[in-house]
């Protein structure tokens, strides 16, 4: 009955399904913390491209999961365009496209592409500015890179690919699990801790530690304006001003709603 359709072999394809999930699902949260956003858009995106997308297309070439090559390119454009919210209308806008370009059959007209535009796209890959930018980023982006390279040239291009896929997101979680506050300060002599990316779950033992590190009798500004912050991270801020009276510190906090935290975060 259903030898034809996308339900011919329902245990087969659970089973595939259970696996692939399980290495999807970190690699989505390695992807959205990289690109900046938050973890839970990574899990949102990997939802619609494993449940919805398929139903669009079955065509057995289709690749429909998380991409970590597409990492830099998002990244450079949200800063190009100033705003996730602008990339996400052009992600539309350029799915949109693809559609119509499916619906007129349009795929064909790609081998009018000569093959010299192809060689010269993987040369521009493989030109000597990549590895020396590589270099200037410094070490926690150039060792994914070279270790992804290595992979690639000891095994084969999908096993190192995959191999460089693991290694890129252990270092966005370790980048990721410190660093989430900036100290300076500010001009009236207090203490201003700034986040300057989103506080999730990946950064409160940083966060913990660096609120831990403040001495007594210091007066303290945490800033978390723009920034999302986790509930678990408001437990800790919470617990922070509960406690702070008893250690003498004036603590204030700006853009972060604790009203639903209660103090109990493990401070």
């Amino acid at each position: 009955m259903f030898r034809n359709s996308m339900f011919a072999y329902p245990r087969q394809d659970a089973v595939a399904g259970i696996v692939v999930s399980l290495v999807a699902l970190p690699l989505c949260l390695g992807i959205a913390v990289a690109c900046g956003v938050t973890p839970v858009s990574g899990l949102i995106a990997g939802a619609v491209g494993g449940l919805v997308v398929p139903w669009l297309s079955r065509s057995p070439l289709s690749v429909t999961g998380p991409a970590a090559g597409l990492t830099s390119i998002v990244l450079a454009e949200i800063a190009l365009l100033g705003s996730f919210e602008l990339f996400l209308t052009a992600t539309i806008i350029a799915g949109i496209l693809q559609a119509l370009l499916g619906v007129f059959k349009s795929g064909r007209y790609a081998a009018l592409v000569p093959s010299a535009v192809l060689i010269q796209v993987g040369l521009n890959l493989c030109k000597p500015a990549l590895f020396s930018s590589q270099v200037k980023l410094g070490w926690t982006q150039l060792a994914p890179f070279a270790l992804t390279i290595m992979a690639v040239l000891a095994l084969d291009l999908l096993q190192g690919v995959i191999v460089g896929s693991f290694v890129g997101i252990g270092f966005v979680l370790f980048q990721n699990s410190r660093g989430a506050l900036e100290q300076e300060r500010a001009p009236n002599g207090a203490l201003v801790l700034r986040f300057r990316r989103d506080g999730t779950f990946l950064s409160k033992p940083g966060i913990i530690a660096a609120l831990d590190a403040i001495p007594e009798g210091e007066r303290v500004v945490i800033d978390g304006s723009g920034e999302y912050i986790d509930h678990d991270v408001k437990e800790v801020l919470a617990s922070f001003l509960s406690d702070a009276p008893r250690r003498n510190i004036l603590a204030t906090v700006n853009g972060i709603d604790l009203s639903m935290a209660s103090a109990g975060g493990e401070h």
